[in-house]
This record gives C-alpha cells, structure tokens and sequence, in this order.
C-alpha cells in the first residue's frame, strides 16, 4: 500500500507524541487557530512518525465511509420516530374520543 507524502502545511489538528491533558491539547488547538507555535514540546503541528501519518488517512477514510451511512440511518430513525408519534397521537385521539362518548352516553 502506498501513501502521499506528509502534509505540507499544518491544519488546526495538533498531533501528539505522549499522552496530554484536554486543557493542554486544546491550547494547542487555539496556538494552530492563531498561527502560532505550539508551547507544549509533545504536541506538534505536523505528524512527526509515519505511524501518525498513516493512522490519519485510515482515520480520513473511515469517516468519509461512516458519515453519509449514518445520515441514511438518522433519516430512517426520525422517518420511523414520526411515524410512532404519529401513530401514538391518533390512537390516543380515538381512545380520548370514545372515553368523552362513553361518558356523554352514561350522563344522558
């Protein structure tokens, strides 16, 4: 399997040596957003290991996979979510109107 050369030029994703803290990752982040270098000496703006590399193009691929897949299922659901409301309000309206019809019969 082949892959493109690294990037050349840094996005506003921050990669990681070592593990950091969320509050530290998310400086970087803000450092990227305003050009600026990153302080923090684990985090960087370029990958540094091809194994970094490599991971974001499998990470790219699998989210250009999954993401129009779970649109289709989002449209699924809410079709099938309103279809139940549905269902439940006419049910309840039909129930709610032979209860008013049952009382107005025994009251009269």
């Amino acid at each position: 399997m082949e892959f493109s050369s690294k990037p050349n030029t840094p996005n506003a994703t921050p990669y990681v040596a070592n593990p950091v803290s969320l509050e530290e990752y998310l400086e970087a982040h803000m450092q990227l957003l305003a050009n600026e270098q990153i302080s923090h000496p684990d985090i960087f703006a370029m990958p540094k290991t091809l194994q970094q590399f490599m991971t974001i193009g499998l990470i790219q691929k699998l989210v250009n996979a999954v993401f129009p897949k779970v649109g289709l299922i989002v449209e699924e659901i809410d079709y099938l979510l309103r279809k139940a409301a549905s269902a439940f309000s006419s049910h309840s309206l039909a129930s709610v109107n032979k209860i008013l019809l049952l009382q107005t019969e025994t009251s009269g």
